[in-house]
């Protein structure tokens, strides 16, 4: 897995050093208060540092070649759900509104990825509450109401 390490934390630090940059272009605000770019910031050096330990780590080991995974069809298949899911998710948000489709997705993922209904349900559910009200009520993000906005 040396090679692999490497390559994936050569990319994590080229990620991380973009991130950086682009971050170091948003505006500050007076005062010596942090401005919009502080969290990037944070995030993108994490990645640089995380990139090159990866890089390093695979270096140590050597560049050996092995696969990086080893899959049958059933996590082909849950891994293609999971990506299937995010782009109708993307697709469907706007109309339906974020509450719902949330709540819809977290319950389908859940499911097939093998979890029972009844456990699959208080997920979405709970999960969804806790994240419109850290976004949509506490952080005041806008989120698509679709439908049901009203209701909320």
């Amino acid at each position: 897995m040396g090679a692999w390490d490497a390559l994936v934390g050569a990319l994590l630090a080229v990620l991380g050093s973009f991130v950086f940059l682009q971050a170091r272009a948003f505006p500050t605000l007076s005062g010596g208060y942090p401005g919009p770019g502080l969290f990037p910031q944070i995030l993108g050096g994490v990645l640089v540092v995380a990139g090159l330990s990866l890089v390093a780590s695979g270096l140590r080991r050597g560049l050996t070649r092995r696969p990086l995974v080893t899959a049958g069809a059933r996590e082909w298949a849950r891994a293609g759900a999971v990506v299937l899911a995010v782009v109708l998710y993307l697709g469907a948000v706007r109309t339906l509104g974020f509450v719902l489709v949330t709540a819809l997705l977290l319950t389908g993922l859940t499911l097939a990825l093998g979890v029972r209904l009844r456990w699959s349900l208080l997920f979405a559910a709970g999960f969804t509450a806790l994240l419109y009200l850290l976004f949509g009520r506490i952080l005041h993000v806008p989120l698509p109401r679709g439908p049901l906005g009203g209701l909320w």
